[in-house]
């Protein structure tokens, strides 16, 4: 089978609005595989122990978070992340979603990013991200880069929705979303769907760690399914990227 390259994944993002990237063809593109490393086991590691997030209602107490921020900036044939301050993270506006009834425009506060996340597992698929996307739209001088780190708990014998908003745009330019381990469990199936079409444009469930989709969350919507524990508790752990304040550069060759 030929392995898909960032050109055919950019021409997807242009198209259809979405990409999916299986895990081993995120590590032959990157050009190493990073899964089996040090460094990336103790980066996985750093999700256990993601507090519950504050924001959920008592009877969803199934998602742990923590939240961080960078400023990626174009450095060679990648970008260099900065770290950004930490602060609260606000939600798009009504006018970016239809969620402002939900979280929309309200500062939401997270447990702050460990230094264990910012990693160089970290650094590899924001420029994965950003590679993919600067093939697809201009080369990527700079941008704002907000990581949502998630786990989600799914019980001996129950199950967890993982976004209990259900069907809905986050209210970003671009948003990345990266398997990092699951276990005991099955389903939480991804759809994304163009606008408010009726059936998904891409369905898909992450196994493989660095299992990915590249979205364009202002023209694409998306939901995940019920995760469901396999008999002993499970998890799913994933890194939401959000891209955002992108800055072009015409004279800049994407990275390869």
């Amino acid at each position: 089978m030929k392995t898909v390259d960032r050109e055919d994944l950019a021409v997807r993002v242009v198209q259809d609005g979405v990409c999916f990237v299986p895990g081993d063809e995120v590590c032959a593109i990157v050009g190493e595989d990073i899964r089996p490393t040090h460094d990336y086991e103790r980066f996985a590691l750093e999700w256990d122990s993601l507090p519950l997030d504050p924001h959920l209602e008592p009877t969803e107490r199934h998602r742990c978070r923590r939240y961080g921020k960078v400023k990626a900036v174009r450095s060679g044939d990648g970008w260099e992340l900065h770290r950004l301050d930490d602060g609260p993270f606000v939600q798009a506006d009504e006018n970016r979603t239809f969620l402002a009834g939900y979280n929309g425009g309200r500062p939401r506060e997270f447990a702050p990013a460990t230094d264990g996340l910012y990693g160089p597992p970290l650094a590899s698929i924001v420029q994965f991200d950003l590679g993919i996307l600067s093939l697809a739209l201009m080369p990527i001088a700079s941008a704002t880069v907000g990581f949502h780190f998630v786990r989600i708990l799914a019980a001996s014998g129950d199950g967890a929705n993982p976004v209990s908003e259900g069907r809905h745009s986050d209210g970003h330019d671009y948003i990345g979303m990266h398997l990092i381990a699951r276990r005991d469990c099955h389903g939480a199936t991804s759809a994304v769907y163009d606008g408010s079409s009726g059936e998904p444009t891409l369905k898909v469930e992450f196994r493989t760690p660095l299992d990915t989709l590249i979205v364009d969350d202002r023209r694409m919507e998306h939901d995940v399914s019920r995760l469901v524990s396999t008999g002993a508790a499970g998890y799913r752990d994933v890194v939401l990227i959000d891209y955002d304040q992108l800055e072009f550069s015409r004279s800049t060759v994407a990275a390869g």
